[in-house]
């Protein structure tokens, strides 16, 4: 579990350290809009709901946090605050949820054309040597692409 928090494949914070106490930059708050950790006014939520047309698990929330940040609501990272997020997750379930989030992220990209995790160019060449390395890091890219060829044929 501790896997995928270290390797950004779930949450990154390792990436965003540096802002502890203050604002992301607006460029990229986006990529962080974990629902599962955020917190938000009642009243934003309302005015900025999740899509409706979303069926897969996954992108939704970095989606909304586009719209967020292009509405001018800013996030704030605080990594004192605590939250209780507890489920089991096994290798297999892991790598069940990265091929649905490479579905989810052509269909989610089809929606919003500025959701950035659409693996392009260089960034998927890249996956696809992660995907011949026999690790978890490998595994996962590998069913991540597999996600995203499924995605594309319209699966």
């Amino acid at each position: 579990m501790r896997w995928l928090e270290r390797t950004g494949w779930q949450f990154g914070y390792s990436k965003i350290e540096r802002y502890a106490h203050g604002f992301l930059p607006r460029d990229s708050q986006h990529q962080f809009t974990y629902t599962s950790n955020i917190s938000i006014p009642t009243e934003i939520a309302r005015r900025y709901p999740f899509r409706e047309d979303v069926t897969l698990y996954g992108w939704e929330d970095v989606e909304w946090g586009l719209r967020l940040r292009d509405a001018g609501v800013r996030l704030y990272y605080e990594p004192d605050a605590i939250g209780h997020h507890h489920h089991h997750v096994t290798l297999e379930d892991s790598l069940a949820r990265m091929e649905t989030l490479g579905r989810s992220v052509v269909a989610v990209s089809r929606m919003n054309p500025e959701l950035d995790r659409l693996p392009r160019g260089w960034k998927m060449r890249a996956y696809q040597f992660l995907s011949y390395l026999p690790t978890m890091r490998g595994r996962h890219a590998k069913v991540f692409l597999k996600g995203i060829a499924k995605g594309q044929d319209g699966m």
